[in-house]
């Protein structure tokens, strides 16, 4: 899948105490086969929430994923093409930028297929068409992974030994975004000179 960022979105974060106010939140929305021009929302006064639904600081709590809620300003009905029934059609990824202007990635996702919101109440004043908060629900994959066909045949399967770190590779390649990390627990036994049984 080649995606190409069609939306961006960019705010300054309230910075910490002491701290020049020059601290940017960009929110990038890329679309699977996209090549054109890239169009900038505006942001709302609250543009961004992110929950989690899971621990992530006990790695013996399952993490179900979490959510992102983008808030816009824009014209009705002008961002009706994220309604669609492709899951992974449009990407999400966001980045913090530090003092330095140093671009992290802290959230990537999609999209929350078949998921459109927006007001009606006023959205046209005497003759002018004025914007109207959209919210734009994202997903991190995990619920991704629920409408995807891991096997792409019926006669494709793993043969001898494969260790359960490259299952979980394997499936969550399926979704094209990068993860720095996976944690897993288990009740495996661990043999003589074995440290990951994972791996």
């Amino acid at each position: 899948m080649a995606y190409g960022k069609i939306y961006t979105i960019s705010y300054k974060r309230t910075p910490p105490a002491g701290q020049p106010d020059n601290r940017l939140t960009t929110i990038d929305i890329l679309q699977n086969g996209y090549a054109g021009a890239v169009t900038t929302l505006e942001p709302t006064d609250d543009p961004l929430s992110i929950a989690f639904a899971g621990d992530d600081s006990n790695i013996f709590a399952p993490s179900i994923g979490s959510g992102v809620t983008i808030k816009v300003n824009a014209t009705p009905l002008s961002l009706i093409g994220l309604f669609t029934n492709d899951p992974q059609k449009f990407m999400v990824k966001i980045y913090n930028d530090d003092s330095t202007h140093t671009h992290t990635l802290v959230w990537q996702g999609f999209v929350n297929s078949e998921t459109f919101s927006e007001c009606y109440d006023n959205s046209l004043v005497i003759g002018q068409i004025l914007p109207v908060e959209i919210q734009i629900q994202c997903n991190d994959g995990m619920q991704v992974l629920d409408n995807i066909l891991y096997m792409p045949t019926a006669t494709t399967y793993y043969t001898g030994i494969a260790t359960i770190g490259t299952i979980l590779t394997n499936i969550l390649s399926t979704l094209g975004i990068t993860f720095g990390y996976v944690y897993t627990s288990s009740d495996l036994s661990i043999s003589s000179g074995v440290t990951n049984p994972f791996t």
